[in-house]
């Protein structure tokens, strides 16, 4: 599945790829023509910017040495970027007034003791 999107490595993309023990029989599972990368035909430029895209992209890399860790990506200035659909919404929400009620105070109260069951059981004379 991942192949099928992100198109399968070869020696220029991934030089270890072909020497990795479990290649051949994952390449024998895939249909010709998986070679080209559909991540853009997934997420076009009118879902995702190209900064976000590089992120993803990068983040999705099949090469270990080559995919983009966590920290990297934050840095990233996709993350940087104001989104203006982001601040119209935080305008929006900081906009209205909502009512700020106090949050009623709950008591703790334990339970009764229970009563305990004593039988009295008369002595056999």
């Amino acid at each position: 599945s991942i192949f099928r999107l992100l198109g399968t490595p070869d020696e220029r993309t991934w030089p270890e790829f072909t020497s990795s023990p479990h290649t051949a029989k994952a390449l024998q599972l895939l249909r010709p023509g998986h070679k080209q990368n559909q991540l853009r035909d997934l997420f076009p430029r009118e879902k995702l910017s190209e900064e976000g895209f590089q992120v993803l992209q990068g983040l999705l890399t099949c090469n270990p040495d080559k995919r983009l860790t966590a920290a990297a990506a934050l840095k990233h200035r996709w993350f940087a970027a104001p989104r203006p659909a982001a601040a119209a919404a935080a305008a929006k929400v900081s906009a209205l007034s909502f009512p700020v009620k106090k949050a009623p105070r709950i008591r703790f109260i334990p339970p009764a003791m229970p009563q305990k069951n004593l039988l009295k059981i008369p002595l056999a004379v």
